[in-house]
């Protein structure tokens, strides 16, 4: 049972950016856009507050310059809102929102610690992975392209060692969405519908028993207990007949 399970088809997948470009309502993703205008907007104000804010937690960045780091926190927030769901559309701030309230969702939502050196290095074998085999995500800077100062050419890349030289191999991953497509059979995989990692979600061709099950309205966490009873018995009884056996129901 593969849960999120993303199959990134190219070193920065593009398909991440058409998913944000059409997830949720039209006016939830005008609020999102907005909502990051105005934070860039208004940097010079906000990003002493952040600062002071990361300093509190202990957070180091050794990746780029304070600037920098700040917008690339913003660019992010538009993933990482749909792909947590820890809040909805109507708690975005408006234009009209006070500095404090701006900064507030943007770090219930875009966390400061993705950025900073304390979160990287525990997944820094991770993104060597990613810019080699994997693949990962970059950012649409459309726009904002008038608010940014410092981030030209957006990309994940940043959190790689500077010195680094990485080739990508996309052949792995597409050999893989091959296998599993004509090949995986009694595979169940679990999606949120709103989790941007969806956006790379497998497409299955009817070509084996494989069952893919999407939660509507969900995000990155997911779970057979997030689906209603009716999707669950699903799940469960496509579970039994792979298995041969009986699961017990909660």
């Amino acid at each position: 049972v593969p849960y999120v399970a993303p199959l990134n088809l190219a070193e920065e997948d593009p398909r991440i950016y058409h998913f944000l470009r059409n997830v949720g309502t039209k006016e939830c993703r005008k609020k999102i856009i907005k909502y990051q205008r105005e934070v860039l907007r208004r940097a010079d104000e906000l990003i002493p507050m952040y600062r002071k804010r990361a300093e509190k937690n202990g957070y180091t960045y050794s990746i780029g310059s304070e600037r920098m780091i700040f917008e690339y926190i913003v660019l992010e927030y538009s993933f990482a809102f749909w792909q947590w769901g820890k809040e909805d559309c109507s708690d975005i701030p408006s234009v009209d929102a006070t500095n404090k309230e701006l900064l507030k969702h943007l770090e219930t939502n875009s966390s400061f610690r993705y950025f900073a050196d304390q979160g990287l290095e525990p997944i820094a074998p991770f993104f060597y992975q990613a810019y080699t085999e994997m693949g990962y995500y970059g950012y649409d800077i459309t726009d904002f392209k008038d608010l940014l100062r410092e981030v030209e050419e957006p990309t994940s890349k940043i959190f790689l060692p500077k010195d680094s030289n990485l080739d990508f191999d996309c052949s792995l991953m597409h050999d893989i969405n091959i296998w599993v497509q004509k090949h995986g059979n009694n595979m169940l995989f679990i999606y949120g519908e709103n989790d941007t990692w969806s956006a790379t979600a497998v497409q299955l061709t009817g070509e084996t028993n494989a069952v893919k099950m999407v939660k509507e309205g969900g995000a990155h966490r997911t779970r057979i207990n997030s689906f209603d009873e009716k999707e669950k018995e699903r799940i469960f009884s496509t579970l039994e007949e792979w298995l041969g056996i009986e699961i017990e129901r909660k």
